[in-house]
């Protein structure tokens, strides 16, 4: 009997023995999900990172570019100096009667010269880098001297954007 009892309470301490490590297994492998969610949500949070990262850098080149597209009052010297330049190019007279800046970018300007050099005169303001807005565009024969016909354009021009 007494070897019974021995028998019983080494049967009753490996059953004890094998509840506790199969107890702390159970610990374990919970302890181990719970740190592969942590480790997830820290993957997670890295990864957005740096997509939110990647977003503001796309987001601020995007937005420089819109920013580029408004025109400012610093443009209308420079708008004015390309229409100079188209006019020298052209090989016209041009005279800028007026220049606004406020609310808008206006110019006014009148070219003389001949046809052909007139036509080219505007070809090139259109193809500035600019988008522009005629308010006024009158193209008329000025005079005729020994069989050489001079022509005159009086143009107002808004600078809508930049293209």
């Amino acid at each position: 009997m007494k070897k019974e009892k021995n028998i019983f309470c080494v049967v009753i301490i490996i059953c004890f023995l094998a509840l506790i490590l199969w107890l702390f297994l159970g610990w374990l492998v919970w302890d181990i999900q719970k740190e592969k969610v942590t480790t997830t949500g820290i993957h997670f949070t890295i990864s957005s990172l740096k997509s939110l990262r990647n977003f503001l850098s796309n987001s601020q080149s995007q937005i420089e570019m819109i920013e580029n597209q408004f025109v400012d009052k610093e443009m209308t010297v420079e708008f004015i100096e390309k229409i100079e330049s188209a006019a020298r190019q052209a090989g016209i007279v041009l005279k800028i009667t007026s220049a606004q800046d406020i609310p808008d970018v206006i110019i006014s300007y009148t070219s003389e010269g001949h046809f052909r050099s007139l036509m080219q005169f505007q070809i090139l303001v259109e193809n500035l880098p600019y988008k522009l807005f005629f308010n006024k565009f009158s193209f008329y024969k000025k005079e005729v001297v020994a069989n050489d016909e001079l022509w005159l354009i009086e143009s107002i021009v808004k600078l809508e954007s930049v293209k």
